[in-house]
């Protein structure tokens, strides 16, 4: 059985999540550098919400650079 106070705190944490996803971000994203780069990504094709780093076609020559690869 649950008690208030782990009631309380699964609250507090799912409002605190909401709050930073329906407004901190947004605000984030609205910053000259992040337009920017979100700009940048658009230009060359890449979806910035659904993307990852390893399917990218520049990571195999950073990949080697590194010599992971």
């Amino acid at each position: 059985m649950r008690t208030n106070r782990q009631v309380a705190a699964f609250m507090i944490i799912g409002f605190a999540m909401i709050f930073i996803w329906l407004r901190v971000l947004p605000r984030i994203s609205h910053q000259p550098r992040v337009m920017e780069r979100l700009q940048r990504l658009d230009a060359k094709g890449i979806d910035a919400s659904a993307m990852f780093y390893t399917e990218l076609p520049c990571m195999d020559e950073i990949l080697e650079r590194r010599g992971v690869r």
